[in-house]
């Protein structure tokens, strides 16, 4: 079962050379299998390359696997720049019941986008979806970058746990 993308309005904070869309289909899964191979990817979430988009097959099962997950992509022209996740998964050591997942890519890189993509897809995501409670993510606790993109995003540390760190948020409420 394919899911169709649609576009959304590009946020002000985004450069208009860039197009953010909501969905999946499967020209994204195979973009995703080729991206699992970027530099950055294989160092900070090997598991992409690995079991999430080892193929299109292993992308689309795990795309389906999880309902709801809320896919975002950003494109450069027609090159996918990055890419945003959400998922409904709920933990007992927290109250936030959505997660999230950010993959920047060589046309993003350096751009200053992961916040405001962040932001732009947060909004759509409580305009479009209900019960939120809250949202978290994981990352890598030597993944200065990121973590500063999160803080900015206005997610917070809620724990530690090795070398990874939890991270959480309060999304605002932009209902319609």
């Amino acid at each position: 079962m394919e899911v169709r993308r649609t576009s959304l309005p590009t946020p002000d904070t985004i450069s208009q050379d860039f197009t953010l869309y909501r969905g999946w289909d499967d020209q994204l899964a195979s973009e995703l299998v080729q991206r699992s191979t970027d530099v950055d990817i294989m160092k900070w979430t090997p598991r992409d390359h690995l079991e999430r988009f080892a193929n299109q097959e292993a992308a689309n099962i795990w795309f389906h696997r999880i309902s709801p997950r809320i896919v975002y992509s950003l494109y450069h022209a027609s090159e996918l720049a990055g890419i945003i996740w959400y998922s409904h998964a709920p933990r007992t050591d927290i109250p936030e019941n959505y997660t999230m997942a950010i993959r920047l890519y060589s046309p993003a890189k350096g751009q200053h986008l992961a916040t405001p993509l962040l932001l732009a897809t947060e909004k759509d995501l409580v305009q479009t979806t209900e019960d939120i409670a809250g949202i978290w993510l994981e990352t890598d606790s030597n993944n200065e970058a990121a973590k500063r993109s999160y803080s900015r995003a206005g997610y917070s540390e809620a724990s530690r746990d090795n070398h990874r760190i939890t991270m959480t948020k309060q999304p605002s409420s932009h209902k319609k």
